[in-house]
């Protein structure tokens, strides 16, 4: 509620968000159901005496709020949709408080689906699919209504059947025009319904499920076309306004549709190999690339970096990371080689130097000791001030291919995980200077930190959560070395592979995924990059590929051009014969 107050205008609200709730129904035929929602409330009220004079008596408690959403949950006896459930919600807000003018809820539903097993649904089993159902109900004590339904997350694809051509094109321009391309976006939907009144709300059981599923399926059909041949796609926009228009046709009770489709580009790269064929390279959450790697690099009309480009490399006296700096130098780029042995490091660099390449150099740097990461960041800002790209590389592990122990936890924590965190938090405002559009964070990790290698549930839903912190991950840290030495740490779930390896490079890319969000859309890119098999000394060079290989890719990764580089990604890169590729994600 706005008042003028003192000559200042204001609005009165107060709430609660991320109140995390789940409703499971039993019916007599011994089926379940379940709903989890995650309610977000906000309150506009007349209850100025708070801001003006410390007097609470007309504030409804955050506590208050988390509780009624869990006790209107309890009361809802029947299965609902979430529309209705936040409808309830706000008319108990707007009604059981004088104070309180207008109750705006929001609702975001998790996807658990029925299983099925041996092709029959399962009584009480569900697995989570993907896209996600929302809501957003604004209700005034007035009875005025705003019913919006939405989709996130809806993820679409297809082959052919796309194009984009004679956009603008000046001296900025590199993009080729072509009419035949892969279309893929991540869709985030709403539209609003025509309901002004919860008395124009149809009364039908679970009336807006069936509309949301409708929605959904007329969405995904304009984007695709007829099952045999398909519909052409001449841009976004064209796709996006036909969507949109289909949805207002087709449900006369819904007023307005809102559409966010990015794109998800598949980019062709010519990879040189026997055959000299064309492989589709994508970049977005699953991002994948080809094994024939000796031809990634971006053409010169992508090339947006110079000799005044700095790059630091981490553990790069040998393997990926001595590749990484050669392949950076050979491009232009000005690289600092770092090694926490002096002498090793020194000989790293003079070998580069004997090639040509004198845009390198060399500081030492032991990731895995504190006083070394200040150090090198005194020298490091005294002696170039600007940093555009960082690739931690570093890392041990102390196991053999089949082995497993825990001796050494403490070292391979500190050297693989928070040595990384530690060094990035000291060089984050070094990319403040950069002259580049976009910083670039390229954490060397391993698929051995997946979530799903993690088999203890209460972990994997603390790293699984949208509100994850650095907090939360040093806390998982902290817990795996307790477990060590207590001896507990094979039985509490953990990874069974190089466990203590697998629990560093767990928290790494969960790292990977906190700062990214934390920096999207402030000029910044931070990703995970697993060089699948590699031959280097930590496999005691057992693998599929080269480490000049798999630092090919890594260099790919790093440079790709601003408009094309993603962030908060975990690329995955697995060489096999036949070229094939495995995505995934963080």
């Amino acid at each position: 509620m706005a008042n003028k107050i003192e000559g200042l205008s204001f609005e009165q609200r107060h709430g609660k968000q991320r109140v995390r709730v789940a409703r499971v129904w039993r019916n007599n035929d011994g089926r379940h159901s379940i709903v989890e929602w995650n309610v977000g409330i906000s309150l506009l009220s007349d209850c100025v005496n708070a801001y003006t004079r410390g007097d609470n008596s007309d504030i409804v408690a955050t506590d208050t709020m988390k509780n009624t959403v869990c006790v209107k949950a309890k009361e809802c006896k029947e299965e609902l949709s979430v529309e209705e459930f936040a409808v309830r919600l706000a008319k108990h807000f707007t009604s059981l408080y004088q104070q309180v003018t207008t109750a705006i809820v929001k609702i975001v539903e998790k996807p658990w689906e029925r299983a099925y097993v041996d092709g029959q649904p399962h009584e009480h089993g569900f697995k989570l699919g993907s896209e996600k159902h929302t809501t957003e109900v604004i209700f005034e004590k007035s009875g005025a209504l705003w019913l919006t339904s939405g989709i996130e997350g809806l993820s679409l694809l297809k082959t052919t059947q796309s194009g984009f051509e004679g956009f603008i094109r000046d001296k900025y321009t590199a993009l080729p025009d072509t009419r035949e391309r892969i279309l893929a976006t991540e869709i985030t939907a709403s539209w609003k319904y025509q309901y002004e009144s919860i008395f124009s709300i149809p009364q039908k059981s679970m009336y807006f499920n069936e509309r949301y599923l409708s929605v959904k399926k007329a969405l995904a059909d304009t984007f695709y076309g007829p099952p045999k041949e398909g519909v052409y796609s001449p841009s976004v926009q064209s796709t996006l306004f036909h969507m949109a228009k289909t949805v207002l046709k087709g449900f006369p009770d819904i007023a307005a549709v809102q559409l966010k489709m990015p794109n998800i580009h598949f980019l062709p790269v010519n990879l040189s190999s026997k055959d000299n064929t064309i492989v589709k390279v994508m970049e977005s959450k699953e991002a994948t690339f080809s094994s024939h790697s000796p031809s990634l690099f971006p053409t010169p009309t992508t090339r947006w970096w110079s000799k005044d480009t700095v790059a630091i490399v981490t553990g790069a006296n040998k393997g990926i990371g001595f590749a990484v700096v050669k392949w950076m130098a050979e491009l232009g780029v000005t690289v600092i080689l770092t090694a926490r042995d002096k002498e090793r490091g020194c000989k790293a660099v003079e070998a580069l130097r004997a090639q040509g390449l004198h845009n390198v150099a060399f500081s030492c740097l032991d990731v895995s000791d504190p006083s070394s990461i200040k150090s090198f960041t005194l020298w490091f800002k005294k002696s170039y001030a600007v940093l555009d790209i960082l690739v931690n590389n570093a890392a041990v592990s102390f196991n053999d291919i089949n082995e497993n122990s825990v001796e050494h936890a403490e070292t391979v924590m500190k050297t693989n995980f928070y040595g990384p965190k530690l060094l990035t938090d000291a060089l984050l405002p070094m990319f403040l200077h950069s002259t580049s559009s976009i910083g670039r964070i390229l954490n060397v990790s391993s698929r051995l930190g997946s979530l799903n290698k993690l088999r203890n549930p209460s972990t994997k839903q603390v790293l699984e959560s949208e509100t994850l912190s650095e907090k939360d991950i040093e806390g998982v840290a902290s817990l795996f070395l307790e477990d060590v030495k207590s001896g507990r740490w094979k039985s509490q779930g953990w990874p069974k592979v190089w466990t203590d390896y697998a629990v560093s490079k767990l928290a790494l890319n969960s790292y990977t995924r906190v700062l990214a969000k934390r920096y999207e859309g402030r000029g910044m890119s931070v990703n995970s990059f697993c060089p699948g098999f590699t031959q280097t000394s930590m496999t005691r060079f057992k693998g599929d590929h080269t480490a000049d290989d798999a630092a090919s890719v890594c260099v790919r990764l790093a440079l790709l051009p601003p408009e094309e580089i993603p962030t908060g990604k975990f690329f995955l890169w697995v060489s096999t014969s036949s070229g094939n590729v495995i995505p995934s994600k963080l």
